[in-house]
């Protein structure tokens, strides 16, 4: 494998023409005619720089620039990041390092658990096929969605019969790119985070209104009470991310991460040791996972290509939350027609048409469709330009302060470096405006960035 020279990590241009092309370009502030904008230096709460150019959609930033878009199902999404060394800033790139060609939530699943022939039929899919995100987005407003210094982006989708639709406002982009969608009696708001040290971490916020109903009196399992003979049943929010990975390149592969302790012996005489086991996935039924938070477990997904200055393949970290999967019984119709929510974690090789975890019609299949069928014919996953699919999501048991209108609960991911830079990519934070560079939340966190 080829090894990646590191120099220093800044933030020059950056653009994809289309899904493969990663170009390298001499940037020098004002001399091209493709960067006619100027960079922005915006200061947040940390005293941490942002600098970032806009320009037709594209958001280069330091240290991963993304290409924010949004489709007619989809939520806003990232369709491309990637870090950029290079010898000094404005000048000659010297090195793209690709992190993800695409991310974006595929599907998302709200099934009620309560058994009476009024709810049983309740399963809601949020935007595959049923609701579609993209043309239920918000248009957010400064001060209400976003604080602070807040770059807008319009979005336009297609209506039902093809038109444009405008949505203005539909995209903020200060230290996040963030989008909120109204579903029904739900609020969901879409939160893609950008550090400084790397990481990339997507959080959900859920609220709105719960679902309410008539409630029996004396206790009943299915549903809580929130007023007098007023119930709210429990259900769940099931979402499939896609992560387009191109780790230092299209080729990679997924590795298992587990902490095993040891036993007494002759190697460990106090028993005091413990260790990292990694255990590669070589195919799509290899690929096939559940969390398991007593192992501590999650998957370092690695190039194929590229190694660091130590001689290891280039990586990063998927670091699940270890939620409830889907508790529906097998033998029910959703759980055959969101098989996607029975695993935390499957990969599968890339193919162009496999976007939709739980197939493009879940609501009229009969099952099995999406991921199960992607997956079926047990295709090598180890050195291959491979997709992959995390469940993450909410069990909500409703409580009386839901009831009349929810406060926001939260779930989401994080997709952490792990051996892709050389050093701490912090280390050349510019100082504030103040002298200090960093502030007492980036000791703590490497990094100051903050949501909106």
């Amino acid at each position: 494998m080829q090894q990646r020279k590191y120099t220093k990590y800044f933030c020059p241009e950056f653009s994809t023409g289309n899904r493969r092309t990663y170009p390298c370009n001499v940037v020098r502030e004002g001399k091209e005619k493709t960067c006619y904008q100027i960079w922005h230096d915006d200061w947040d709460s940390g005293n941490t720089i942002l600098r970032y150019l806009l320009q037709e959609h594209k958001i280069r930033n330091r240290p991963l620039p993304s290409r924010p878009g949004k489709k007619r199902r989809r939520r806003a999404v990232p369709n491309a990041a990637a870090a950029v060394t290079g010898s000094e800033p404005w000048a000659i790139v010297q090195s793209v390092q690709s992190v993800l060609e695409a991310v974006h939530k595929t599907t998302g699943l709200v099934p009620y658990g309560e058994p009476q022939p009024t709810h049983e039929w309740q399963n809601y899919f949020d935007d595959a096929g049923e609701y579609q995100f993209g043309r239920l987005a918000n248009c957010l407003v400064l001060g209400c969605d976003c604080l602070g210094k807040i770059q807008y982006l319009d979005a336009t989708v297609a209506d039902d019969f093809g038109d444009p639709v405008l949505f203005a406002n539909a995209i903020s982009r200060r230290l996040v790119i963030s989008f909120f969608v109204t579903v029904g009696n739900y609020d969901y708001g879409f939160y893609w985070y950008f550090y400084l040290d790397g990481r990339i971490e997507l959080e959900c916020k859920a609220t709105g209104i719960i679902f309410s109903s008539g409630h029996p009196e004396g206790e009943y399992d299915f549903a809580t009470e929130m007023a007098p003979r007023l119930g709210a049943p429990c259900h769940q929010h099931l979402f499939s991310a896609l992560l387009d990975v191109a780790i230092d390149g299209k080729k990679c592969h997924v590795d298992k991460l587990e902490v095993w302790r040891l036993p007494i012996s002759p190697e460990n005489p106090v028993g005091n040791a413990f260790k990292r086991v990694v255990t590669c996935l070589e195919r799509e039924g290899d690929a096939q996972r559940e969390t398991d938070n007593k192992l501590g477990r999650a998957w370092l997904i690695a190039s194929s290509e590229k190694v660091n200055c130590l001689g290891r393949p280039t990586g990063y970290v998927l670091f699940p939350e270890g939620a409830p999967l889907l508790l529906a019984e097998d033998d029910s119709s959703i759980n055959k027609r969101v098989q996607y929510a029975t695993k935390h974690l499957r990969v599968t090789q890339y193919a162009r048409d496999d976007m939709w975890a739980a197939g493009y019609t879940p609501n009229r299949h009969p099952g099995h469709a999406g991921l199960p069928a992607y997956a079926k014919a047990n295709r090598l996953v180890d050195g291959e330009d491979i997709v992959v699919w995390y469940t993450f999501g909410l069990t909500h048991f409703p409580r009386v302060e839901d009831w009349p209108a929810m406060p926001v609960d939260y779930t989401g991911f994080s997709f952490r470096p792990d051996g892709f830079f050389d050093h701490n990519p912090t280390l050349d934070v510019p100082e504030g405006p103040n002298g200090k560079e960093f502030s007492e939340n980036c000791v703590s966190s490497g990094t100051s960035i903050v949501a909106c």
